[in-house]
């Protein structure tokens, strides 16, 4: 759920997007970076169809490959099938994708985070502020980060599926300055 709230901020805020990671967003290894991601539920396996044509076929397992080798999915064989699933850092290039597909807000609202990740999650923390930032979210505070794109709904829905919705909160704010006349 995304709610709508009124905050007042200050300061200006500059649209950035960056990529921190390694995979461009139309790539054929994201696209099948998105199929996992997209299905996976949890930390459920993922069945992966081969394609039928050989040369789909070897491109298919070359970047499946690739995907490993970076450690972004992890894959199981049970009799002739293949299954993935998404590990740590490979959701966060999964949300990563998704965010670069976010539009900016066309009036005066920002997309607000904020989380209390527990010092025992010390690494998703860390992970999730190269995230933020790498995906055009700005720090108010440490744990306060707002971006200018319209994201929220793909981050409640990310955040949710795997779990990190206890520790995060996504808004829709209005933003007001303070004007003097």
């Amino acid at each position: 759920m995304v709610v709508d709230i009124k905050v007042t901020i200050g300061g200006y805020m500059q649209a950035k997007k960056s990529h921190f990671f390694s995979l461009r967003s139309f790539s054929a290894a994201a696209r099948l970076l998105e199929f996992v991601g997209n299905r996976q539920k949890g930390k459920n396996w993922v069945k992966l169809y081969y394609p039928q044509k050989r040369k789909d076929r070897n491109n298919f397992c070359g970047n499946f490959a690739r995907l490993k080798q970076k450690g972004f999915l992890e894959s199981k064989k049970v009799g002739n099938k293949y299954f993935g699933r998404l590990t740590e850092i490979g959701l966060l290039e999964f949300l990563r994708l998704k965010m670069d597909a976010a539009v900016p807000f066309s009036d005066d609202r920002v997309c607000l985070v904020v989380f209390d990740v527990p010092e025992t999650k010390r690494k998703i923390r860390e992970k999730l502020r190269q995230l933020l930032w790498a995906c055009g979210f700005f720090p108010i505070q440490k744990s306060v980060w707002l971006s200018q794109f319209d994201s929220a709904a793909s981050l409640v829905e990310l955040f949710g599926k795997f779990g990190l919705g206890q520790w995060i909160k996504v808004f829709n704010a209005e933003e007001k300055s303070h004007r003097h006349k």
